[in-house]
């Protein structure tokens, strides 16, 4: 017997249950399901899982991934959680690399508001599947009054060119089938007083999204737009003072708490997994928007 029809497209072939990349609880769980669905025998069932449900779990290991802004915050999680998933990795930021960092990532120190230095830093890295980047400025929320243009522009060098940037030099070198995903926040759609500067220059990024969605098809492009996450991008404080913060911030979202790291990094991942989605945004802000 075949495999079933509503489950062709799963088929990659090449991974075994129990390989690097598999996980026996999702093996058992899947092969319940299909066999339920399918009334197909066990041991035929266990022949053909390799080549369908675990391959799923496996669809990173052995692409390239470039996360710009992975040295801190959410981009180091999406760093890690592709190395997790069997990916090379080469993470970028303007940060030192730091003293924990992982073995298995190559961290490499780059400014993405310096033209020639990112053009040079793809040039370098040459062929790759998905470019990730969450780079981005830490700036205080202003009214207009008080607003101080070059800061402004300072921090839209960073969020929304230093993303163009990325995406203008990396095109060139990515394969087939790989993708996108920019960083934008839920400050694009939930404007206050004071966030001009912030509500403008995110959602700048969702719109330059979408628009390099069409013009760069079939690479993929989206976007993640996270909400109150809790990394180094609340600024310097004491691990009270941050605890106090999340608390508050989490209190006042449906979810009842901030967001991880990697709590958004699921995210990334799926979006480059899924190679059926461009265009998106992707909000990931436990309600934040509702």
């Amino acid at each position: 017997m075949g495999i079933p029809s509503g489950l062709r497209w799963f088929h990659g072939g090449g991974a075994t249950e129990g390989g690097l990349c598999g996980s026996q609880p999702i093996f058992n769980l899947g092969l319940k399901v299909i066999q339920a669905l399918g009334q197909l025998s066990a041991r035929r069932l266990r022949r053909m899982m390799g080549a369908l449900f675990i391959y799923w779990e496996c669809i990173m290991k052995n692409q390239l991934v470039v996360v710009i802004g992975g040295l801190s915050g959410i981009g180091r999680a999406v760093a890690e959680q592709a190395a997790a998933e069997g990916a090379r990795v080469i993470a970028a930021g303007r940060r030192a690399r730091p003293a924990d960092w992982p073995s298995q990532i190559e961290a490499v120190q780059l400014d993405v508001t310096d033209d020639a230095a990112v053009q040079r830093f793809f040039a370098d890295v040459g062929a790759f599947d998905h470019l990730v980047v969450t780079a981005g400025p830490v700036i205080p929320s202003s009214r207009l009054a008080d607003l101080v243009p070059e800061q402004a522009m300072a921090a839209f060098n960073v969020k929304v060119f230093g993303q163009l940037r990325a995406v203008k030099y990396a095109a060139r070198y990515m394969k087939a089938g790989g993708s996108v995903t920019l960083t934008s926040g839920l400050l694009s759609r939930k404007v206050m007083p004071g966030g001009v500067v912030k509500s403008t220059m995110n959602a700048a990024v969702e719109v330059m999204g979408k628009t390099l969605a069409k013009e760069l098809a079939p690479l993929r492009v989206n976007v993640v737009s996270p909400g109150m996450v809790e990394t180094g991008m609340w600024g310097p404080m004491s691990d009270a003072e941050r605890g106090a913060m999340a608390q508050r911030a989490g209190a006042g979202i449906p979810v009842g708490r901030v967001g991880q790291g990697s709590d958004l990094a699921q995210a990334y991942l799926m979006l480059m997994q899924n190679g059926f989605m461009t265009g998106a945004v992707v909000d990931v802000d436990g309600g934040g928007l509702l």
